[in-house]
């Protein structure tokens, strides 16, 4: 079982869309949440599938107009190679 990264802030705000947590892993699976610690283990257990890859969490909030989400910051990616995997904070890039 992994272990969060970090402490996940609230995503709460007084006025606009609520804020979501959005995961993804490059395999395509992916996934939405309102709490950052779920979509972190979310994300890391559909890595752990995985021999090699990357996934992330990102906050997003649904667009006002139109259809999908706006997103904001990456909060933590994790890198996978040869089964092991490497947890930073931020993007990917």
């Amino acid at each position: 079982m992994s272990q969060l990264l970090f402490d996940p802030p609230v995503l709460r705000r007084s006025a606009g869309p609520p804020l979501l947590a959005v995961w993804e892993v490059q395999s395509g699976a992916s996934g939405v949440t309102d709490s950052v610690a779920a979509a972190e283990k979310a994300m890391l257990d559909a890595l752990e599938a995985l021999d090699d890859g990357w996934g992330r969490v990102r906050l997003a909030h649904l667009r006002v107009v139109g259809i999908g989400y706006h997103y904001g910051e990456t909060l933590v990616t994790a890198h996978r190679k040869s089964g092991t995997t490497t947890i930073v904070p931020g993007t990917r890039e």
